[in-house]
């Protein structure tokens, strides 16, 4: 018909289309401690983290997904090494915003008799929390490490207290609790179970 060609709106139309912005994609981000081990024992044991006459510390961890913090429960006490039930934090991330997500992770020692103690879960020197930036459209990230563990280096050359730990952990986008078949593994980026 004259004045109304139907090809030309259906062009216009994919032009609008292929214009729009990207749609908002909420992103189920879990980050979870799977473990948290002592480097060194003079640094861990009745010396360094913990005074004389004390043992081995009382780990718990701070995880941060786009600067939101949760605060895990306490592991055991006195212990060197500890593998943690649900010390997991999510958070859903619109990838439109937000499509790289920075995650940290601190390990703390509770002392119920002075303060706590922030332990060294860096690989940087002078550095003791461990921090990535996660890439939504890959699962992957990049920082401290590109892999599922990290050792603090130790290193202090500025007057604070470094204690060094391994820790060791797993990320999830396919879940908020890395658990998304609800088979009680976590999976990994591409459904694969987290190590």
């Amino acid at each position: 018909r004259p004045g109304c060609p139907a090809a030309a709106v259906l062009a216009a139309a994919a032009s609008l289309l292929a214009a729009a912005p990207a749609l908002a994609a909420p992103v189920p981000v879990s980050v979870t401690v799977l473990s948290v081990a002592c480097t060194q024992d003079d640094e861990c044991d009745a010396a360094g983290v913990e005074a004389l006459g004390e043992s081995w510390p009382d780990f718990y961890a701070k995880i941060f997904i786009n600067g939101v913090e949760t605060v895990t429960a306490r592991a055991d006490d006195d212990q060197k090494s500890v593998t943690p039930l649900g010390w997991t934090a999510s958070a859903v991330v619109d990838n439109a915003v937000t499509p790289q997500v920075p995650i940290g992770i601190q390990i703390w020692d509770h002392d119920s008799t002075s303060g706590d103690d922030l332990l060294d879960a860096s690989p940087q020197a002078d550095k003791n929390n461990f921090d990535i930036v996660l890439n939504l459209a890959t699962a992957t990230w990049s920082g401290d490490t590109a892999t599922t563990c990290v050792t603090g280096d130790g290193v202090d050359t500025d007057d604070t207290d470094y204690y060094p730990v391994t820790v060791c952990f797993a990320i999830s986008t396919l879940s908020a609790s890395g658990d998304a078949d609800l088979d009680g593994l976590r999976q990994g980026p591409a459904g694969q179970p987290a190590v």
